[in-house]
């Protein structure tokens, strides 16, 4: 009989056991699956596993929840992929795109004296009559107009204070616009002939004084306002000079009292006729007409259409909409200056429009409205327009858009102009002077392009089921896991399902469980 060595009776004895809770543990996650398995929403998990049915339904079974693991091994790195990538594309348009359904553009002719010196003395004379007891005089009134032309480039302009209070009392009301209105040149003075597709039509049923951010000019085509909204859409249907619009117009530089360039050429804008044209919006192309010349403008078109699949999707994901880019910058814009100066520029009919008293606070905040708020996370070169610039995010590009821009030729008259021009719609018309302005387009095929989902509906299975987290105004779509779940598919109730096995149930069958040693 063997005993231990004495020297050895006082230590304590340490037998070697097994781990009763490692075995616990190992049991009652094997039992725990078990019944995740048995009593599990995913039908195959549950053929799979079912001893009862045939061996080879359920090899089927395993096959095919293998296939689809597969490919969701294949397609979540596609889906991780395409994180960042834009949700549109831009594809050409092939084949014809008849010149017939391609809008002509809206054409305007500003005259560089935004102030008519006819304009102003037959406003100064009517304003004068009205003042029967000689308030101003009628040179201090034409003097006091002249400062409604800071209202138009927001610079600050001396004027008597009292001038308002004048006007106030004689018209009523200060209409700002009215008053610009009938200081600016007019059409009927400035056009001298229009034609349109090769027919000799009135300048007065082409063109309308409209508002512009340049003051009042001459537009053609425009639908801008709510007052041209019911106004038919010209369209060209033949190519050429003579079958486009042709203008011949007259800007009497003696006319100008204020004059805004140098030069004594008109500006001619091109911009699409539903868009506001505003220069800082990017939605117009100006040109400069030269005098005594032809100018010929051959016209090129980039159409955007949306395809009609982008309908059912929201304007923040698409990042374009339907509504006009340059009238939401635009409203953008006199929100700012009202909160600021409390005004808006003319043309706005909501609020009280900037007059004469405000030209100073205009004039502080002239630069501010040259810039718009670039974000967060841009380069350190537009710090400029970080620090000064109006907050206008929420605008977006239209998704349906027209571009237009131009090639310019320019022909001067000459001595011999008179022997050059034999056509019938220069007959009768003396060309000193004059400008003859020519748009038309040239091609008959223009540039279409469509604006489409970058992913068609199989490949966006990922987008059917996913979570979108809304937090600081930043969109941020988790479909990755859920492209996972839909390969799989899982649900949010299988999902529940395995969190309670794994957690609850397992922390039951563990508890109750019992190991014999």
């Amino acid at each position: 009989m063997r005993t231990r060595d004495p020297e050895e009776w006082c230590e304590r004895i340490n037998e070697t056991t097994l781990d009763g809770f490692e075995l616990r543990l190992r049991r009652s996650l094997l039992h725990t699956m078990r019944e995740y398995m048995r009593n599990s929403s995913v039908k195959g998990i549950r053929y799979v596993t079912d001893r009862n049915d045939p061996l080879a339904l359920r090899c089927w079974y395993a096959c095919v929840i293998l296939i689809t693991m597969l490919g969701m091994c294949v397609l979540l790195p596609l889906s991780l992929g395409s994180e960042g990538v834009s949700s549109l594309s831009v594809r050409q348009q092939l084949g014809v795109f008849p010149l017939s359904e391609v809008d002509f553009p809206a054409v305007g002719l500003c005259s560089s004296g935004r102030i008519s010196r006819q304009s102003r003395d037959e406003y100064a004379a009517y304003l004068h009559s009205l003042d029967k007891n000689s308030t101003f005089t009628l040179n201090e009134i034409k003097m006091n107009l002249l400062a409604f032309l800071g209202v138009i480039h927001l610079s600050a302009s001396t004027y008597d204070p009292k001038f308002m209070d004048f006007l106030k009392e004689k018209l009523g009301d200060t209409n700002v616009t009215d008053i610009l209105y009938q200081l600016s040149p007019k059409c009927k003075r400035l056009l001298l002939r229009c034609s349109w597709s090769a027919r000799r039509v009135s300048c007065d049923k082409l063109f309308g004084m409209r508002l512009t951010e340049f003051g009042f000019c001459c537009i053609f085509n425009s639908r801008y306002l709510s007052i041209d909204k019911n106004n038919s859409v010209f369209r060209a249907t033949r190519i050429g000079p003579d079958e486009g619009l042709q203008v011949v117009l007259r800007d009497n530089s003696q006319d100008f009292v204020r004059r805004v360039r140098p030069s004594n050429d008109v500006q001619i804008i091109l911009f699409d006729g539903t868009q506001h044209p505003l220069a800082r919006a990017g939605v117009i192309r100006v040109y400069s007409s030269g005098r005594n010349s032809s100018v010929f403008l051959s016209l090129r078109a980039r159409i955007t259409l949306a395809d009609p699949e982008l309908a059912g999707y929201e304007d923040a994901w698409l990042g374009c909409g339907s509504r006009s880019w340059s009238q939401c910058v635009s409203e953008c814009r006199a929100r700012m200056l009202s909160a600021l100066c409390l005004c808006t520029p003319f043309g706005q009919t909501t609020h009280t429009i900037c007059s004469l008293e405000h030209l100073e606070c205009l004039a502080k905040y002239r630069e501010k409205l040259k810039y718009f708020y670039p974000g967060e996370d841009v380069h350190e070169s537009l710090r400029e327009e970080k620090a000064n610039a109006i907050h206008c995010e929420h605008c977006i590009p239209n998704c349906d858009a027209r571009h237009y821009s131009a090639d310019m030729d320019l022909v001067p008259y000459g001595e011999h102009s008179d022997k050059i021009h034999r056509d019938n719609f220069m007959q009768g018309l003396t060309h000193m002077n004059t400008s003859v302005i020519r748009v038309y387009f040239r091609h008959s095929q223009q540039e279409i392009q469509v604006i489409e989902l970058n992913q068609r509906w199989y490949e966006l299975l990922n987008m059917i089921t996913s979570v979108v987290l809304v937090s600081n105004d930043v969109n941020t779509t988790v479909s990755h896991s859920s492209l996972v779940m839909s390969l799989a598919g899982v649900t949010a109730v299988s999902v529940t399902e395995l969190m309670y096995h794994v957690t609850l149930l397992w922390m039951n069958i563990h508890r109750n469980t019992r190991t014999d040693f």
